[in-house]
């Protein structure tokens, strides 16, 4: 009797033991799958993030070359300075008219989400133009190029820069790009 309650009980231990495993076994396949789905998906958002890249990085050779195409007209037409005139004045307004800026700022958006909106709300104090500026600079546009894209001269953009470090209250050690390029 006591034997038969002995191997009952060990019989009942035994397919605990086997229930106990099996259920591991399951719950470690669920993980695995889990931790691939995961990973698969962290795939997709570095992918999805550098092609955002490649998109802002286009639209900066974009800017340069309609700047190039800009230059060579200017040099086929001569140098009447009225027509000169002229041409900046159209090329000044089409890029106002083209919607190019608002076309960066949306593929810059879906790169940096909570770049403006962070900005803006940390920073009251910074204006509009101040905001495209920071973008820029985040963009890693070099100060020429910013100068050009927002038909200023490169002494302003680097009066920008001032007046936005010091809006921010950022000391004078402290670079702007590397401030900026570690918001997100």
């Amino acid at each position: 009797m006591v034997i038969l309650l002995a191997s009952g009980v060990l019989l009942l231990i035994i397919l605990l033991l086997v229930f106990y495993t099996k259920q591991r076994v399951k719950n470690l396949r669920i993980n695995e799958e889990v931790l691939q789905v995961n990973l698969d998906k962290q795939v997709l958002k570095n992918e999805l993030d550098l092609q955002k890249s490649k998109n802002l990085a286009l639209l900066n050779l974009q800017h340069k070359q309609d700047n190039q195409n800009l230059l060579s007209k200017v040099k086929e037409e001569g140098k009447d300075s009225k027509l000169l005139k002229n041409v900046y004045s159209s090329a000044k307004l089409q890029s106002l008219s083209t919607g190019k800026w608002e076309e960066y700022i949306h593929v810059f958006s879906e790169t940096h989400p909570r770049f403006k909106t962070k900005l803006k709300m940390e920073y009251p104090m910074l204006s509009p133009s101040d905001i495209k500026v920071c973008v820029l600079i985040k963009s890693e546009m070099s100060i020429k190029s910013i100068a050009q894209l927002l038909n200023i001269s490169e002494r302003g953009v680097y009066t920008s820069r001032y007046r936005i470090k010091k809006k921010i209250n950022l000391d004078k050690d402290t670079s702007l790009e590397t401030w900026l390029l570690g918001i997100d």
